[in-house]
Formats: structure tokens, sequence, C-alpha cells
């Protein structure tokens, strides 16, 4: 981009310009640390005992791109309830239930 064509942009124009060229440059970073990872594995792997898993990249960084999170099971009242009883019998608080009908 020339200096003319820059300050010809709006500031909307300049934010979408920065945000598309931030993204490029996250996705290179996370291409980068794979290749590096795959470097580490293949210098690795030879000098394994035998029976040992080989390594993989994943081994030394964390690619996101690649693996989606596991979601946590949601916790239910009763777990709450359980987790408030627990606390009681420790002698952190004091656990009353209360029913909805008095």
């Amino acid at each position: 981009m020339t200096t003319s064509e820059f300050y010809s942009l709006t500031p909307r124009e300049i934010t979408e310009e920065i945000e598309a060229r931030s993204i490029t440059i996250g996705e290179n970073r996370d291409m980068e640390n794979y290749r590096t990872g795959l470097i580490c594995a293949c210098l690795v792997n030879p000098h394994l005992k035998k029976g040992k898993k080989p390594k993989t990249p994943q081994d030394f960084f964390k690619f996101p791109f690649l693996f989606k999170e596991k979601e946590k099971p949601k916790q239910t009242s009763q777990d709450h309830f359980n987790i408030c009883n627990m606390l009681a019998a420790a002698g952190i608080g004091k656990m009353e239930h209360k029913n909805k009908k008095e």
C-alpha cells in the first residue's frame, strides 16, 4: 500500500486493514510453531528408547486450530448443594436447605 493510498483510507477502512493483517500474522505464527514442533519431533524421535511413543509437533506446542476443546460438563443445582454440604462439614460454612413450600 502506498502512502497516498493509506492517507485516502477512512478510519473504518484502516481498522479493517489492521484486523485483516493481524489475523494473517496469527495464522503465520501458528504455522511457524507447527514447523518448529515438527523439527523438534524429528530431532527427538531417533533418540527415543524402543517401545516409546514417537513425539509429534503437538507435544511441543499447543495448536488450537487442530483440536477442539472438550466441553466441560455443566454443574447442576445438586452439585452446588453437595459442594456447600462438603464446605459445611469442613466447618467453613453453614448450609440450610429450605423447601419452597414452607
